[in-house]
C-alpha cells in the first residue's frame, strides 16, 4: 500500500518464493517497487507495480502475464471499508491454560501446545509472542492487533490457525490498527499454515524462514511485504470466505 517507497516488494538472500493463483502488486511508484535480489527467485502469475520492477540478480518467472504489468493505477485498499472495532477499556483474559478463550489481552505469549477457541482475539497492548517449538491451533479466529503492538514468533514454531468463513470479519486472520506502525515477521516451520487475510496497512510484513503455507490461502495487504526464506503458497480461497482483491481497474470508452 505504500505509495512511494522503494522495494515495497523485496525478495533478497536465498528466498525462494512459488505463489500459485496469485498475483504480486506494489502501489508504489518508486522505479524499483518490486525488487528481487540476490539468489532469490520469485515465481507467480504476474506482478503489477505502480512504478518498476528491479531485478537485480534476482530471478523472476511469470507463468501468466508475458511481461510485468508496469506504471499501472494504485490498487484500492480492499478492506479499508472493514471498521476496526472500538479500542476496549482493558484486559480482561490470561494466556494461561489450555484452550484459551476469544477477548481482550494485555499481550499474548503461546508456548507448547495451545488452542484457541473461535472468536475474536484483540492484542490492546504489548506482544504476540510464540515460542520455540509451540504448537498453536485456531480456528475461526481474529487477532486484532492494537497501536503500539508488535508481534514476535519463533520461527520453530508450528501454527495452523484459520479466519472464520462468515461475519464482518469474514476471511481476516490478523487485523492491524492503521496506528500500528511496528515492523512484522512471521516464522514457522515448514508445516505451518496460516489461511486467512494478514492485514497491516502500516507496518512492514516479512516472511523469513521456511513458512509454507501449503495447500491454502493466505492475502496479505500491507505498506510493505518482504520475503527472506523460502515460501511455497497455493492460493484456493474459494471455500475460506475471503474477498477476491481487485489488481487495479481501467476505465475504456467503448462504441
Amino acid at each position: 500500500l505504500d505509495p512511494t517507497s522503494s522495494s515495497t516488494i523485496y525478495l533478497n538472500g536465498n528466498a525462494g518464493l512459488s505463489l500459485t493463483g496469485c498475483t504480486v502488486m506494489a502501489n508504489s511508484t518508486a522505479a524499483d517497487a518490486v525488487l528481487v535480489q540476490g539468489s532469490s527467485e520469485l515465481t507467480t502469475d504476474c506482478i503489477i507495480s505502480g512504478g518498476g520492477v528491479g531485478t537485480g540478480s534476482g530471478d523472476i518467472t511469470l507463468t501468466s502475464c508475458a511481461t510485468p504489468i508496469i506504471n499501472a493505477p494504485a490498487a484500492a485498499d480492499p478492506f479499508a471499508s472493514i471498521p476496526f472495532p472500538a479500542t476496549p477499556s482493558g484486559a480482561n483474559k490470561s494466556d494461561a491454560g489450555n484452550p484459551l478463550n476469544p477477548g481482550k489481552y494485555a499481550g499474548m505469549t503461546l508456548q507448547n501446545t495451545k488452542t484457541l477457541n473461535p472468536g475474536e482475539y484483540h492484542i490492546i497492548s504489548g506482544t504476540f509472542k510464540v515460542n520455540a517449538n509451540a504448537d498453536i491451533t485456531g480456528n475461526g479466529v481474529t487477532f486484532f492487533m492494537y497501536p503500539g503492538t508488535t508481534i514476535n514468533i519463533n520461527g520453530s514454531a508450528l501454527m495452523n490457525l484459520t479466519a472464520p468463513t462468515t461475519g464482518v470479519y469474514a476471511g481476516m486472520l490478523f487485523y492491524a490498527h492503521s496506528g500500528m506502525t511496528n515492523d512484522v515477521t512471521f516464522n514457522g516451520n515448514s508445516s505451518s499454515l496460516l489461511t486467512g487475510a494478514l492485514y497491516f496497512p502500516s507496518a512492514e510484513v516479512t516472511y523469513s524462514g521456511n513458512f509454507s503455507g501449503l495447500g491454502g490461502c493466505t492475502q496479505v495487504v500491507a505498506a510493505a511485504v518482504h520475503w527472506t526464506g523460502s515460501s511455497s503458497i497455493a492460493q484456493d480461497c474459494t471455500t475460506y470466505g475471503m474477498i477476491k482483491i481487485p489488481a487495479f481497474e481501467l476505465i475504456r470508452l467503448v462504441e
